[in-house]
């Protein structure tokens, strides 16, 4: 079993469905939970995607907690090793907003307008800056690090042997777990074209944040990627709200 447990393949599909069971769950149960809490609850996006992340959280330190053999410090709950923190900084803002202008202009842009999608696109407006700080910018990114960054990465240290364009398959993998993640914009966007855009785009920053996961040996760097990434990526409406 343990010879098993060691191949590759093996890993990565048990990682999988561990991942999907703890995705599927959490939005089954906070579908539930959000009926027992007060009305604005079950009507505000932004205030359901606090418990929703709430889930992945518990669910994924439950899950921590019961795999042998591993310490929470395994899963990058701990102090990070000495990092160049201005280079994480400037490489964040430069593919958030890179990454936004290059998708933006392919995806919503050039295929948009060649497929005529006239589907409906973006997310539901906050109503309050302070609320996209907390949900956004905040907790959404702290609790997607712990599920993506903290317990999924960790699980697929088999894969640090191997390499593609410098980078571990491990870092490739959970950056491309967090992208595939995001297809759930489909619950708020009919637009493919969308969809896409915000996939590709989130997988970009995942493989940098899952770069820093693997270089510090701690979530937090990753954390602060995806805190600094949501940010960056939120500057356009942020110009928009100030001039209009």
């Amino acid at each position: 079993m343990n010879k098993l447990l060691k191949k590759p393949i093996i890993v990565l599909i048990l990682v999988l469905m561990l991942g999907y069971i703890i995705l599927t769950g959490s939005g089954k149960i906070s579908s539930q939970l959000v009926k027992l809490l007060p009305e604005i609850f079950q009507t505000d996006f932004y205030l359901k995607n606090i418990v929703l992340k709430f889930l992945f959280v518990l669910f994924s330190i439950v899950t921590m907690f019961l795999i042998p053999k591993m310490k929470l410090s395994d899963f990058g709950l701990k102090l990070p090793k000495k990092i160049n923190y201005f280079k994480l900084i400037w490489r964040t803002v430069a593919l958030t907003l890179g990454g936004g202008i290059v998708y933006g202009l392919f995806f919503m842009g050039l295929l948009r307008n060649l497929f005529n999608d006239t589907n409906e696109m973006g997310f539901p407006d906050s109503g309050s800056f302070l609320k996209m700080i907390v949900v956004v910018w905040l907790w959404s990114s702290i609790c997607e690090e712990i599920f993506n960054r903290g317990l999924i990465q960790s699980l697929l240290n088999v894969f640090k042997k191997y390499k593609f364009c410098k980078l571990t398959l491990s870092v490739w993998i959970s950056g491309i777990i967090f992208g595939v993640m995001h297809f759930s914009v489909f619950k708020i966007s009919s637009s493919i074209f969308f969809v896409l855009f915000i996939v590709f785009h989130a997988t970009t920053l995942g493989v940098l944040a899952a770069y820093y996961r693997e270089k510090s040996e701690s979530i937090y760097p990753a954390i602060l990627v995806h805190i600094l990434g949501n940010v960056a990526g939120s500057l356009p409406l942020l110009i928009k709200a100030i001039f209009t």
